[in-house]
């Protein structure tokens, strides 16, 4: 006999499990949009760097998505990512944070004291030169995903279940800073 009860969180279960594993993907899609961003020289100031956001500044080529007007901007490929991913940059509670997908995603600028090399801000002058980080988290912990993650600029994956205090706790995270609390996630790549 068929028990749907326990066939719904079969069904629950592996959609989280989907979501979390195309959330991995995404960090992935957006650390390889960061090295083909850094190949440029974006602004024209003789200076690589990473991008600090996701969605770019009206008119500039500052982000890893820029909007189609900004093609007019002299210079490299507009938008690294879809459009998806700068519906999905913020932080649970801000205005602008509208993600159409299951997860939320953040640029870290800065390391804390379980990183290695520990804290520290990874902006220099204003730019990120050499290091970022990247916040996702789901946007209904529970239902979308149970796991919130960081990835280092090396592409280092860590993740942590958070549970009912997942957006207090997402909204407190400003570094990359993997403390034993975060277990570090296989690469099934």
């Amino acid at each position: 006999m068929f028990d749907g009860k326990a066939g719904v969180v079969e069904m629950n279960e592996q959609r989280v499990s989907v979501n979390e594993a195309n959330a991995i993907r995404a960090l992935r899609a957006l650390a390889r949009a960061q090295e083909v961003y850094r190949e440029n020289d974006r602004d024209g100031d003789g200076v690589l760097q990473y991008a600090r956001r996701i969605r770019g500044t009206e008119g500039r080529l500052d982000g890893l998505v820029n909007s189609a007007g900004d093609s007019d901007v002299p210079g490299p490929v507009t938008s690294l990512l879809n459009e998806a991913f700068a519906r999905a940059e913020g932080k649970p509670g801000d205005p602008d944070f509208h993600p159409a997908g299951s997860y939320g995603y953040a640029i870290l600028t800065e390391a804390g004291p379980h990183a290695e090399g520990g804290a520290r801000s990874y902006l220099v002058n204003g730019r990120l030169l050499d290091d970022y980080a990247v916040l996702a988290w789901p946007t209904r912990p529970g239902e979308t995903g149970k796991s919130t993650f960081i990835m280092s600029e090396a592409g280092v994956v860590y993740e942590h279940e958070f549970g009912d205090q997942t957006f207090e706790a997402v909204r407190q995270i400003t570094a990359f800073d993997p403390d034993d609390n975060w277990k570090e996630v296989e690469d099934d790549d």
